[in-house]
């Protein structure tokens, strides 16, 4: 359906996150074919929307809004439930949007505190198999149009034989995710807690890429740079140890040497932009691992800082 436009004869906008992940960005910019207005909402430094960015961006001619909960580079949070009130607000007809897959399984509070109408999650994010995810809608939310039709599964919206298996192990791993919370609510913050202290000893210089209030801040993600190191060459001498960090996006490719988009776009300081390392966690590693991580990637920045040993002979 093309856009319509307002009382006023504006074209209808879609608004999102200016860090959203590809997925969520690139879909809503394919819209302007369809005549909509497709608008990038200002984040602060640490890539995080704020409600009063929102807020002047919302009018009657905003049809939809996407935002993630999590970044899944930075590993910081936006203030979803205050974005869909600001929405609900102004822009009350705005279909609101939120891609939860990095944060699903990963904080304690339930997704339908967030108040969106729409809620995406995979399944493999939270120790399921890839090729599963869902999209939540909220009770009494609009539904959205089939963009697959022909066999009228999964209520009509999505045909296409339903993958059972994949759907048994998301709601298993879903389960197991939730009893971790209910018997550890700190599961992660204090093992990202850890592993940082642990990794300010080894380098004081380093730059913790992250908010100061820890209710901005996913448990799972911790992203640092290293001033004077080169992220892919530290990445790689890690891994050879076998300790497997990231640099980037997961989903920008192992080969990608670009800088971060994210990283540019939080104005992240040039200099340090090559040296940022992700550090990703899953809430059950050990005071061994934690140490082990860290002592990893001393020795690997201490080895690539002497450089090339010669010969002789």
């Amino acid at each position: 359906k093309r856009a319509e436009r307002d009382s006023d004869g504006k074209r209808a906008r879609v608004l999102f996150g200016g860090v959203e992940h590809p997925c969520s960005r690139q879909a809503a910019e394919a819209l302007e074919a369809e005549g909509f207005v497709a608008e990038a909402l200002p984040v602060d430094r640490f890539g995080v929307v704020r409600a009063e960015a929102l807020t002047a961006r919302l009018g009657s001619d905003v049809a939809a809004v996407t935002v993630h909960w999590a970044n899944n580079e930075l590993g910081t949070l936006n203030p979803i439930a205050d974005l869909v009130a600001a929405t609900r607000r102004l822009a009350p007809h705005a279909f609101i949007h939120c891609d939860a897959v990095q944060a699903a399984g990963k904080r304690a509070e339930p997704l339908a505190a967030l108040g969106a109408d729409a809620i995406a999650v995979a399944a493999h994010k939270l120790g399921g198999v890839r090729g599963c995810a869902a999209l939540l809608l909220r009770p009494g939310a609009r539904e959205p149009r089939p963009m697959m039709i022909g066999g009228g599964h999964e209520g009509g919206l999505r045909s296409g034989t339903e993958n059972v298996m994949g759907a048994v192990a998301f709601a298993c791993a879903a389960q197991v995710r939730s009893e971790l919370f209910a018997r550890e609510p700190r599961a992660l913050l204090d093992r990202r807690a850890r592993l940082l202290a642990l990794l300010q000893e080894k380098a004081p210089d380093l730059v913790e890429v992250a908010p100061a209030p820890e209710r901005e801040i996913l448990g799972s993600i911790l992203s640092v740079a290293f001033p004077g190191a080169r992220a892919r060459t530290l990445l790689t001498a890690m891994e050879a140890r076998g300790v497997y960090v990231g640099s980037g996006s997961a989903c920008h490719g192992s080969g990608a040497q670009k800088i971060s988009p994210v990283l540019q776009a939080i104005g992240f300081d040039a200099a340090l932009s090559g040296s940022v390392l992700r550090f990703s966690l899953c809430g059950t590693e050990s005071e061994t691992d934690l140490v082990r991580a860290a002592d990893v990637f001393a020795n690997a920045r201490a080895e690539l800082a002497a450089g090339p040993v010669g010969r002789v002979g």
